[in-house]
């Protein structure tokens, strides 16, 4: 029934009487974007604000498979430098 997806919401949006929520609290949220596809009866939505905020950019956090890639070029790059006699 529903995506995996998550995206940002500034924290200060979410606040009630100045009580920030907790991880696995249930929130409301207002978000408006813009339609970007309809595929038979669903449409994509490009979210453009959040609680009448614009959307903030995602932060990227490094997952095991972009430390893997990282650590399998750096092996790569010094196993041609020892092969160019460096």
């Amino acid at each position: 029934m529903s995506s995996a997806t998550e995206f940002p919401v500034p924290i200060e949006t979410l606040s009630i009487d100045g009580t920030r929520p907790a991880v696995g609290d249930n929130v409301d949220v207002k978000v408006s974007g813009t339609v970007t596809r309809m595929v038979n009866d669903i449409a994509y939505v490009k979210p453009e604000t959040v609680n009448d905020q614009p959307m903030p950019a995602p932060v990227i956090e490094p997952d095991d498979s972009m430390q893997s890639e990282g650590n399998r070029l750096r092996q790569l790059s010094q196993s041609v430098g020892n092969y160019g006699g460096e």
